[in-house]
């Protein structure tokens, strides 16, 4: 058994008790200035900042990650390289001032952000607190990120509250640049713009107010955006895009679609009440549905090719469906609630109704200038109320094996039409009354 001698037992004591003690240290305190460089380099490991302000500073964290507890201030902040804050539960402030992320992976976990303010503040003036540059940035389980701009970059956003506090200020800014976005369970911002954007966007987001998404490139992976507030709207204009969108609102809203261009793209709408629309639109294969419980459908100046169109109206103070100036090709099925103004309008148009679509009209059914094709499709085309067609060409190619292509329980009155009847045994227009009529000129 060895033996030590007093002074030795003496030398070697705090020794060990110090190690142990370095051992169960928590994290180290986080530089209170920035160097007169204006860039902070944190080696990987744990931080502890106790109010700390930098002034306008560059922070770069080594990987695996710079992690960061308590709150850094900046005047102006630029994060780059790997730097993960955590904060401790809502509300939990980790950053202040103006802070622009652009670096290879930079997490705010448990954060409340607010919206920073100018020298003049007001609704106004209010400007947001983070700005993603480029890189890998992600935003999860705060209470609130209340202004967040997204230019460039691969950001995901988990469990966000986006500014519940300041009552809906806070706007969700992304584009113009390349962009990928990733929601979950995303609430409560005032305003959505999403301009410019080249990239994907997926997940779930629910918005206070208007909703767009201008001038962009997406690849849709399985979107769900919602808006809440009554008069709010959800609206596409001059985006190219595939994939699929499913759009709710909780309140009196509507949807529109102009200028795009879609490629396989499935696309639904719905809305408690309000119109939808498609309008200067390209689309190829895909589907769009809508479904309003008081709303109109209109489509014009577009090119629908083999796509399925399904509208549920339930037209109230709306005229129904209306399609002019376009092309459409597909399964059609319009079906509308009783009413005697819910009716549909074809002006200046080729629609197909391709077999397995079926249209249910209650208000009258008027053809103008148009071509309206039934490839052996039955019951495509059902009318409660009268049809009117005036110089347009209606071609129906059969067999017919489930009855008539086009059925009317009204009147039925053509002029300057043309009929274009190729392989059909029986009838292939019936009408629910016992005399015809029909004017053929």
């Amino acid at each position: 058994m060895p033996r030590f001698s007093l002074a030795m037992i003496v030398l070697l004591g705090p020794a060990r008790y110090a190690a142990a003690g370095a051992a169960l240290s928590g994290p180290v305190a986080f530089p209170m200035q920035c160097p007169s460089s204006g860039v902070l380099h944190l080696d990987a490991g744990e931080y502890s900042a106790q109010n700390v302000s930098l002034g306008n500073c560059t922070v770069v964290g080594k990987a695996p990650a710079a992690v960061i507890h308590g709150k850094v201030s900046f005047d102006h902040g630029l994060l780059k390289g790997a730097i993960h804050f955590e904060g401790g539960g809502a509300p939990s402030s980790c950053v202040a001032g103006a802070v622009e992320v652009n670096g290879d992976d930079v997490r705010f976990h448990g954060c409340d952000i607010g919206i920073w303010a100018d020298p003049f503040p007001g609704p106004r003036q209010r400007v947001n607190a983070v700005n993603v540059s480029g890189g890998r940035a992600r935003f999860e389980y705060g209470k609130q990120v209340c202004g967040l701009t997204i230019v460039a970059g691969s950001v995901d956003v988990t469990n966000i509250s986006g500014c519940e506090a300041v009552e809906g200020l806070g706007r969700l800014l992304v584009g113009p640049g390349p962009v990928n976005l990733n929601m979950t369970n995303v609430k409560h911002y005032g305003e959505v713009d999403i301009d410019g954007m080249k990239g994907r966007l997926g997940g779930t987001l629910q918005t206070d107010g208007p909703f767009s998404i201008k001038n962009s490139l997406v690849q849709f992976d399985a979107f769900g955006p919602q808006v809440n507030n009554l008069g709010a709207s959800f609206y596409l204009d001059n985006v190219t895009g595939s994939g699929s969108v499913e759009y709710f609102a909780a309140s009196h809203s509507s949807s529109g679609i102009t200028n795009c261009q879609f490629n396989d793209m499935m696309y639904s709408v719905s809305m408690q009440r309000g119109p939808s629309s498609i309008s200067g639109t390209t689309w190829k294969a895909g589907s769009y549905s809508t479904r309003s419980s008081s709303g109109g459908f209109t489509v014009g100046n577009s090119d629908l090719q083999n796509v399925s169109v399904s509208a549920q109206l339930y037209c109230d103070s709306w005229s129904g469906a209306e399609i002019t100036s376009s092309y459409m090709s597909g399964k059609i099925g319009l079906q509308m609630a009783t009413g005697s103004h819910c009716g549909l309008t074809i002006a200046n148009s080729y629609v197909t109704f391709s077999s397995g679509g079926s249209s249910s009209v209650p208000g009258p059914i008027q053809i103008s200038s148009s071509i309206l094709s039934f490839p052996g499709s039955s019951g495509a085309l059902v009318g409660t109320s009268s049809l009117v067609v005036n110089k347009s060409t209606i071609q129906v190619t059969g067999p017919l094996p489930n009855g008539p292509s086009i059925q009317i329980g009204g009147d039925i009155h053509m002029s300057n039409a043309h009929l274009d009847v190729v392989n059909c045994s029986a009838s292939w227009l019936s009408q629910s009354s016992a005399k015809l009529n029909a004017i053929l000129i």
